[in-house]
């Protein structure tokens, strides 16, 4: 979580596994994804953001997680 959106760089240094990572604007919406980020890689979304989630490798496709699907309720709290 960060204090607002905007864009930012993130490095897979020292994670040995791939994984992927949710991009969410401050509506809790996904803006955008990597899937299978892969150890000692680097990447920029192209979008602003505020919540980054990092789960298992797979998991945005399996789910069908994608650009626009909301994560969370407005009662629940990231």
């Amino acid at each position: 979580m960060f204090d607002n959106e905007q864009v930012r760089s993130f490095h897979m240094f020292f994670v040995f596994f791939p994984i992927d990572i949710l991009f969410l604007d401050s509506k809790k919406r996904i803006v955008a994804v990597k899937e299978h980020f892969l150890p000692f890689t680097f990447f920029t979304p192209k979008v602003a953001f505020r919540y980054a989630v990092e789960v298992d490798a797979g998991l945005a496709e399996k789910r069908g997680l994608r650009i626009g699907t909301k994560l969370f309720s407005s009662q629940q709290t990231l």
